[in-house]
């Protein structure tokens, strides 16, 4: 490689880290289109390898269209914190087998405040487990200190599955679509 072609591929990975925050802070923008600002960002290493550190960032958002208040009780939608993914389109069974372009893990930890003279009503509605050999989809939930904590940790472990494991896949995509679509429910002390 010559010098100048060695110094434009430096100055490309210079400015790497910009590129991926602007994509990552657009693809946040598509799925959650109220994101105030990123207050945590980092990629410590490039690629795809099972030893790479994780990626992780925090953001803040409004979650005002997310809560329905009531004279007694607050309802907040908080699946819906999680990316929007439609899996109603999957077929129930399939006879090919499965094949996608890689592993992946999201791990969120979301911590909302409780208002003054409520309570939490359902948290333990939030916890659940699923666990394969595909995957996984857990989740749980923690009321502590005036916050409640939701943690989803969800993951596919391979790139190929064969048609007979696609019973688990489905186990795990339903469970993350159960929980999308729960709430937990505040009510005034």
């Amino acid at each position: 490689m010559s010098q100048p072609d060695i110094k434009r591929y430096l100055a490309y990975f210079e400015q790497e880290p910009l590129l991926q925050k602007k994509a990552f802070q657009e693809e946040a923008s598509k799925y959650f289109n109220n994101v105030e600002k990123i207050t945590y960002y980092k990629i410590n290493n490039y690629g795809l390898f099972p030893d790479s550190p994780a990626f992780s960032y925090t953001s803040t958002a409004k979650v005002d269209e997310l809560v329905r208040t009531t004279s007694r009780c607050k309802i907040i939608s908080v699946g819906h914190l999680l990316k929007d993914l439609n899996f109603s389109t999957l077929k129930k069974k399939r006879t090919a087998n499965i094949v996608q372009t890689s592993t992946f893990q999201d791990v969120y930890k979301i911590s909302l405040e409780i208002p003054n003279g409520y309570k939490v009503e359902n948290a333990e509605l939030l916890t659940s487990k699923v666990s394969n050999d595909c995957g996984a989809f857990l989740s749980s939930s923690e009321v502590k200190e005036g916050k409640l904590t939701i943690t989803v940790d969800w993951k596919i472990n391979n790139v190929e599955f064969p048609t007979a494991q696609w019973g688990e896949i489905l186990e795990i995509l339903n469970a993350y679509q159960s929980f999308f679509d729960k709430s937990v429910v505040l009510s005034q002390m």
